[in-house]
């Protein structure tokens, strides 16, 4: 009867050893924010600018220790397909939407903004997704979304 036994022991070892290597290869190839040269949008708006006017507009800020970027949206619904290497945010750093549309010139706008973000794959938050208040932020992933640890912040 001790087969069973050391069959179930080493199962249970193998899985532990298992699981903490996905986790540690996951932590290590996260990027600090999400690639921004590989995003596509598209933009359904009531803005009525041009074509392509109304496309977000991304910028990041660096800090010693904290990154932040920043997108800032000109329309008010906007779907972002994030290519690369997906939508992932690591611990100390930003991912902020924005309301730009006054700054871009569609004036008069006050309604709600809702933005879409898909990607392949999946995704790890382990430092903050925060926007505006009148800004929805929406993530669909193939893979899930992942909030990594209590540092994780979702402020939207």
């Amino acid at each position: 009867m001790t087969k069973p036994i050391r069959l179930r022991a080493a199962l249970s070892a193998t899985t532990i050893l298992a699981a903490g290597l996905m986790f540690a290869a996951a932590a290590a190839s996260a990027q600090s924010l999400p690639d921004t040269g590989n995003v596509t949008s598209v933009t359904s708006g009531l803005s009525g600018g041009a074509p392509g006017s109304t496309n977000p507009a991304f910028t990041t800020s660096s800090a010693p220790g904290a990154q932040t970027l920043q997108v800032d949206l000109k329309d008010n619904r906007t779907i972002l397909n994030w290519g690369g290497s997906g939508f992932n945010i690591a611990a100390g750093n930003t991912v902020d939407f924005k309301d730009a549309r006054a700054a871009s010139g569609v004036t008069g706008r006050t309604d709600n903004i809702a933005v879409l973000n898909r990607f392949a794959g999946s995704a790890m938050v382990s430092g903050t997704l925060r926007s505006d208040p009148n800004v929805a932020v929406y993530m669909i992933s193939q893979g899930g979304t992942i909030f990594f640890n209590a540092n994780s912040t979702v402020d939207t």
